[in-house]
């Protein structure tokens, strides 16, 4: 059994090209276990997910967009956009100490 990243393979992409040959081309027989000599978890049909599991890739609101919409914010958009203003500072400051 071999990691994707970690398949040696003698050249530039080649090591990608043998894991896949090795587990097939799908995600039901890529190795996901994590548990040494247990079975890989089956995938369910995606109405078996909870709801929220579909929301996690979607993009979150930038500082900008949230600055735009600050009088109507939300508790979670509020506490999103002080941790966003609060890394700007960091990096204005650490850009300001370089010079």
């Amino acid at each position: 059994m071999c990691r994707w990243f970690a398949v040696g393979g003698g050249g530039k992409g080649k090591g990608l090209r043998k894991a896949k040959q090795e587990f097939g081309q799908t995600a039901a027989d890529a190795p996901v276990s994590i548990l040494k000599g247990e079975p890989n978890p089956q995938l369910l049909p995606d109405d078996q997910y909870p709801d929220w599991l579909w929301t996690l890739l979607d993009p979150k609101p930038t500082l900008t967009e949230l600055k735009a919409k600050e009088p109507d914010l939300t508790v979670k958009e509020l506490k999103r956009m002080m941790k966003l203003m609060n890394r700007q500072h960091i990096k204005d400051n650490n850009v300001a100490g370089k010079k």
